[in-house]
């Protein structure tokens, strides 16, 4: 019997998708699988969905709770988690192959505590996908290597992780955030020095239309700021982590302009500059060169239309 792995699924008015995502996850090859959907509170058909996955397959786990967000939902599943290993999927998203849990687990070193997957997007509008959004060269598995090539992201999604970790550091998603796997990742950043990589393992995001604008809210700008604010002074004697900590500025500067912003908010978005001279991640330091010449606004304006042009 090999290393149970437990996939925790927080259900939210999923109908549409569920049966993908349950599927993706049902039909690994490797069996060792428990898989806990949290339904948070649906008002469409996805508790009856979840209920018909669990009579029809002994692996699957249903919890039904009142709506308390997407982190909450994380937080009850990881409670009821057994398994030597934790991975998170989102319910309208889904894993690319048959075998990404057998090849994440076959990458970890007997020491590992966080295996990194690669990813890319599905445009539902476009019908199309996304080229593999990680590198597949020069590879590395250093920690500041994965950091700098933006292979350890702020999904949480994207990440197996062993869950002595979360459950000794009691490491879990703040309730109170709505960008809550910025800081769920910073903190396993810190508390982690071994992890590797697994190319070949592919996660896909859902990207529904208008997603990226309709998800950007006054309220996420405000709620990143005060993850940033948070984040930044917690581990400053550490380089990589605040590599990563970095280009979540730089992802903030793009987002603003999704977003009418006063000249409060405008004022605290530059006054996190300085975390641009951690620059080991090759885009962090081209925002950082352009604001030494341009200033942050107009940086930040500039990042945006790259983003709307090519994003």
């Amino acid at each position: 019997m090999g290393k149970l792995v437990s996939v925790i699924v927080p259900v939210y008015n999923a109908e549409k998708y569920l049966e993908q995502c349950v599927r993706s996850v049902l039909e690994q090859d490797y069996r060792e699988l428990e898989l806990i959907l949290v339904n948070d509170g649906s008002s469409d058909e996805s508790l009856r969905l979840c209920r018909m996955f669990e009579q029809q397959d002994s692996r699957v786990v249903v919890i039904d709770k009142p709506n308390g967000g997407a982190a909450e939902s994380r937080n009850v599943g990881l409670e009821r988690s057994t398994g030597k290993w934790i991975l998170f999927l989102d319910s309208d998203d889904y894993y690319r192959a048959t075998d990404v849990v057998s090849k994440m687990l076959k990458s970890a070193a007997a020491d590992c505590d966080v295996v990194c997957m690669n990813y890319q997007r599905y445009f539902e509008d476009e019908g199309r996908f996304s080229p593999l959004l990680c590198p597949q060269d020069g590879l590395t598995n250093e920690r500041d290597g994965l950091v700098s090539r933006m292979i350890y992201t702020s999904s949480a999604c994207l990440k197996l992780i062993r869950a002595d970790i979360l459950r000794e550091r009691g490491l879990r998603f703040r309730t109170d955030e709505i960008a809550e796997d910025i800081g769920f990742c910073a903190k396993l950043l810190r508390l982690t020095e071994r992890m590797t990589y697994c190319p070949d393992a592919v996660y896909v995001y859902r990207d529904r239309a208008g997603s990226k604008s309709n998800s950007i809210k006054k309220e996420y700008i405000t709620d990143a700021l005060r993850i940033l604010e948070r984040i930044s002074v917690e581990g400053r004697e550490d380089t990589t982590y605040m590599a990563y900590v970095a280009f979540q500025y730089c992802t903030l500067l793009i987002n603003r302009n999704f977003v009418k912003t006063d000249a409060a908010t405008v004022r605290q978005i530059r006054n996190f500059r300085w975390l641009l001279k951690y620059d080991s991640i090759p885009q962090v330091r081209l925002v950082h060169a352009a604001s030494r010449i341009l200033g942050v606004s107009l940086t930040s304006r500039l990042l945006y239309i790259y983003f709307r042009m090519f994003g």
